[in-house]
């Protein structure tokens, strides 16, 4: 679905808000001043109502959009408390669940399973062979963001000051530990993978976590920030979004 401009670095930015996700040619959107130039792609949820079961004026309220599957689909969640998974070639939604609470964040997870972050306090988790098919859900309270790491095979999730990571089991999570991040960042809103053993999180401030030396490092640049949104980081260029 995306351009092939022999300028372009071939690096996406993936962006939502509203009704829409939309992808990025970061090159073409950066050299230009303006992202509508190197705007590739582009979906409306509304279109999708129908699938998902919901009137179109409640597909709105996006909050986040992550690329699974090698970047094939996406996994989508809005506050307005539904999640899905779409192929970005067809724009065809091959999952979704509805009741998920003020949702944030979304992952795909080994044994065919898709963990949701929902603000309203708990991380939920579902089959994703089936639509709103809930297996189990664990409390975490302001839950916004899910992460499966597979260094070290573990799935981590923040809300409020905390941090836990979880083990996978069949069609469970096992909660293994708790990190308290206010040395370092609150109002946790938002965590990405940044390379294979580090995460960044934001929300008044932003910090890295090292999931093989347990050890959180302060990102001094967002040290007067507060409300951050969201956030990822390119680890070959030293590059932050947020």
């Amino acid at each position: 679905p995306f351009r092939t401009d022999p300028a372009s670095s071939g690096r996406v930015l993936i962006a939502c808000g509203g009704n829409k996700v939309y992808i990025f040619d970061e090159f073409l959107a950066r050299v230009s001043g303006s992202y509508k130039d190197g705007l590739d792609w582009e979906w409306d949820a509304t279109t999708e109502a129908a699938t998902v079961g919901l009137a179109a004026s409640r597909m709105d309220h996006i909050d986040d959009a992550v690329p699974v599957h090698d970047g094939k689909q996406l996994l989508i969640t809005s506050s307005y408390n539904w999640a899905v998974l779409l192929e970005i070639a067809t724009k065809k939604v091959l999952w979704y669940a509805t009741g998920v609470t003020n949702a944030h964040s979304a992952e795909i997870l080994p044994g065919n399973m898709i963990a949701v972050a929902c603000a309203d306090g708990y991380v939920a988790l579902f089959d994703a062979s089936v639509p709103n098919r809930k297996l189990a859900q664990y409390e975490l309270s302001s839950a916004h963001g899910v992460v499966w790491m597979d260094s070290v095979k573990r799935l981590y999730a923040i809300g409020g000051t905390s941090l836990q990571t979880y083990r996978v089991m069949e069609n469970s999570l096992s909660l293994e530990g708790t990190y308290n991040t206010k040395s370092y960042v609150s109002g946790l809103h938002d965590m990405t993978k940044c390379d294979a053993n580090t995460l960044v999180m934001t929300g008044s401030k932003a910090a890295l976590f090292n999931v093989g030396t347990e050890a959180f490092t302060a990102v001094p640049h967002f040290s007067g920030f507060a409300g951050m949104k969201s956030i990822n980081c390119n680890p070959d260029t030293g590059e932050a979004y947020y």
